[in-house]
């Protein structure tokens, strides 16, 4: 009986052991993290035996094709497996990959196989020799680059311990670290594990943390059990809250168990709420902590009476009071479960909204059962602070009472969803719930028909409700609101909308000059003036980012002092309408490359009425300015994040032999 007393603090002591244990390993378990185990280095050396061969092969071909005179770049580039390059002497001839470059002093050693380390890694270099010539292949074992973008990653996936969480050590072969070998048996490297052995490090702390995490939980429980018997209520429901809320925070600050091995569950890609809710498990654990707040809440609220007590207030003043307190402490735990709600649609990737996605997952089931919880949790609050409502209620006072309520009622929800203000709203159903309970009469849950114990649940279910859809509501109107700025970003991108408006006002302008007028009127006037105008003086500031040509023409459609070659009006004009698409302003068209962005032009055409009678006519023709190059170099330097790539022009280089079959071509 003895031990069974001291039960809870020996479940403790060993939870604490298990802790003590977690933390050892974590600190001392990695020691040998960088030793593989052996079916890690099996796994490599079949890599590097496989890649060997593939690349004798290779090499074999090209000695072939170099003693029979078939060897060229048209042979070559692009037809071997790894980079290959013909040397004879110390000058190199030919090479099949551009973005190596080889050391001309290998082709003059003599060696089969050997590691090599260059500029932006390490390479396994492979030595062929056919008679004057050395065939140097190198197949990449590790890539570097210095800076990472979406092009440097995209080129390190030839290489052949691309995402292996392994370190390639040259030339430390009397170490403990495992040896990788050639198909003869020769020492190429040793490698080095850059994470934890799974077997000593992750999953060790993993269990000593689970397992420490079962006895702390379960000896608080079997304590506070045990002073719950004898009494001590609050004791009791103190020592189970505080220390697992204080548990609990000591998880958030370490990040565990993520941190130590990264599970699906604590995955915040999947689910990231706030630093509260990192992850969909964390909100399962402050779910269940929640509930566990609220059941004790619950206890302590019935063991001392609390309902008794209040209903000993007679003073008007007092009860006011605690009907003000109980109104507004209700109105904030309705702002926390509204943004509980919010935080759940907005920062996950699970849709719980069977209108856009009906399948089910484990994910969607975990993240229901966390808001069950969290509703069931802030219902017991609801529950306690409408006990405390309904205690203060007086048949003297009950009909200013409701009538409080309802005028209150009236003015905040219709306003609230009127303006589609949240909090409004959230108030208005405040009130509204303490208006149909002050209507009803519903008296202490425990001595209530049943009726009234449904009507109850139904409020409470009713409020719960009305607070998700109102959370709902507002995710699908943000969303709503997103998807609109991104087509108003999309027809930025596509038509300048801004610049169609002003290019219309501006021809308006132009029609109306007095001196366009007449000098186009003109036959001897110096059009050109009428040119430098319409350019620096109607079409400045805005449309510097436009290249703008002015054609001009007189009543007939001729051109007016413009080259010869230039057609007239009729036939440029069905030449140009062709292929434009229509804007929403007046003589305003687009004409858009759809494979290309920098390729938009505007035409406009402005009818300028004559003073001796005719119509004559200006051509505007606007073409975007390429303004900042997006070349091969600065494209492959920098990661251009906002830069769409498929809008922009495609770099196509060609190179020629002397005979026609000879054409390379590549595309960047």
């Amino acid at each position: 009986m003895k031990s069974f007393r001291f039960s809870p603090f020996v479940l403790l002591l060993v939870a604490a052991l298990c802790f003590v244990g977690a933390f050892l390993s974590n600190r001392f378990g990695t020691r040998g993290s960088d030793v593989l185990v052996h079916t890690d280095v099996v796994r490599l050396q079949n890599l590097i035996e496989g890649a060997e061969r593939i690349a004798q092969r290779d090499a074999a071909e090209v000695a072939r094709q170099l003693q029979s005179g078939e060897l060229n770049f048209g042979t070559l580039v692009g037809h071997t497996t790894y980079p290959c390059f013909v040397f004879r002497g110390d000058k190199l001839l030919y090479w099949s990959d551009h973005t190596t470059r080889p050391e001309p002093e290998n082709a003059g050693q003599n060696f089969r196989e050997k590691l090599v380390e260059m500029k932006f890694g390490y390479y396994l270099a492979l030595s062929q020799p056919a008679g004057p010539y050395v065939v140097l292949t190198y197949v990449p074992l590790e890539k570097r680059y210095g800076i990472s973008n979406r092009y440097l990653r995209e080129g390190a996936e030839k290489a052949l311990f691309r995402e292996l969480n392994v370190r390639i050590m040259a030339n430390m072969p009397g170490s403990r670290l495992p040896w990788l070998r050639s198909a003869e048996g020769k020492y190429l490297f040793s490698v080095e594990s850059l994470q934890p052995n799974p077997i000593a490090g992750k999953y060790l702390l993993l269990a000593f943390l689970a397992l420490g995490t079962v006895l702390y939980v379960l000896g608080w429980l079997l304590l506070t059990r045990r002073w719950l018997e004898e009494g001590r209520i609050v004791a009791g429901a103190a020592s189970v809250v505080v220390p697992l809320a204080a548990y609990r925070a000591a998880l958030l600050y370490l990040g565990l168990p993520f941190s130590v091995v990264e599970l699906p569950l604590f995955d915040p890609r999947v689910y990231a709420a706030s630093w509260l809710s990192p992850s969909l498990g964390d909100l399962l654990i402050n779910a269940l902590l929640l509930m566990l707040t609220a059941y004790y809440a619950l206890l302590l609220f019935r063991r001392y009476g609390i309902v008794r007590q209040v209903r000993q207030i007679q003073s008007l003043a007092g009860r006011t009071a605690i009907g003000v307190i109980a109104v507004f402490a209700f109105l904030g735990m309705l702002e926390l479960l509204f943004q509980f709600y919010s935080n759940s649609f907005n920062n996950s990737q699970l849709v719980l909204d069977i209108t856009q996605n009906i399948q089910i997952s484990g994910f969607k089931l975990l993240l229901c059962l966390a808001i069950v919880l969290h509703t069931g949790s802030y219902l017991v609050g609801f529950y306690i602070l409408s006990q405390l409502f309904i205690t203060i209620g007086r048949p003297s006072t009950k009909q200013a009472g409701v009538f409080l309520l309802a005028a209150s009622t009236l003015v905040f929800l219709p306003t609230g969803v009127v303006l589609g203000e949240s909090h409004a709203v959230l108030l208005g159903l405040t009130l509204l719930f303490f208006l149909v309970v002050r209507i009803t009469g519903l008296k202490q849950i425990a001595a209530i028909m049943p009726y009234q114990i449904y009507l109850f649940i139904f409020l409470m279910l009713g409020i719960s409700s009305a607070v998700g859809a109102l959370a709902l509501y507002e995710h699908f109107d943000r969303q709503l609101v997103l998807t609109k700025q991104k087509i108003a970003g999309n027809l930025l991108v596509d038509n300048d909308l801004q610049g169609e408006y002003l290019l219309a006002e501006r021809t308006r302008e132009m029609a109306a000059d007095p001196l366009i007028r007449s000098m186009l009127a003109s036959p001897f006037s110096n059009q050109d003036v009428v040119r430098q105008k319409i350019v620096k003086y109607y079409l400045r500031d805005y449309f510097d980012k436009y290249e703008v040509l002015v054609t001009l023409f007189d009543p007939t459609g001729k051109p007016i002092q413009e080259a010869k070659a230039t057609s007239t009006l009729a036939p440029l004009r069905r030449q140009l309408l062709r292929t434009a698409l229509p804007t929403d302003q007046p003589n305003v068209y687009l004409i858009r490359n759809p494979s290309s962005f920098s390729t938009r032009r505007y035409v406009a055409f402005v009818a300028v009425p004559s003073p001796r009678g005719g119509v004559s006519t200006v051509l505007l023709e606007l073409s975007l300015k390429k303004l900042t190059a997006y070349s091969v170099v600065p494209e492959l330097l920098v990661d251009q994040k906002f830069f769409q790539p498929s809008l922009g022009p495609r770099v196509e280089l060609r190179w020629f032999r002397a005979r026609p079959a000879g054409v390379q071509r590549r595309r960047f």
